[in-house]
């Protein structure tokens, strides 16, 4: 059976879980994997996998559940958003000019962490950190909203 232009954009994105159910109750009904496949225009090896995930899901065979792979994958789509993140962010930080006041202290050097006895005493230091955290949040935001892969001086 040939699937339709339609049919086979679905197949490419994935089956419906009711579909594969029913597919799956045809095998538990003494249904070959080949003839099965043959009737409904799938590949045998998509039959397997998912004959395969439904015994790991009920714990007759060793493997990571539906759910736990669902969350497997949650994790680490959440782990390339935050590393995009951190990245324009680091693009930012290393955009900063070098500001520099009048006692020859620049933001750089107010933000090392072993500076930071300046930030914390008030007065001038304090406001130039507030600044450039104001720099580094406008920066972030022209990053996000613009395709610039690399920032000009």
């Amino acid at each position: 059976m040939l699937l339709s232009d339609e049919e086979d954009s679905v197949a490419r994105t994935g089956y419906p879980a009711e579909f594969r159910r029913r597919v799956l109750d045809l095998l538990a009904a003494s249904r070959h994997v080949g003839d099965v496949a043959r009737d409904l225009g799938i590949s045998d090896q998509a039959v397997y996998n998912w004959r395969r995930q439904e015994r790991i899901d009920r714990g007759l065979e060793a493997g990571l559940t539906s759910g736990e792979r669902a969350e497997l994958q949650a994790a680490r789509r959440r782990i390339r958003e935050l590393e995009a993140e951190l990245a324009i962010h680091r693009k930012a930080k290393w955009a900063l000019p070098l500001l520099t006041i009048g006692s020859g202290v620049s933001l750089r050097h107010m933000t090392h962490p072993g500076n930071r006895g300046l930030a914390s005493t008030g007065g001038k230091g304090a406001r130039l950190v507030d600044l450039q955290e104001a720099w580094v949040a406008h920066l972030t935001s022209v990053l996000m909203n613009s395709s610039a892969t690399s920032i000009s001086p």
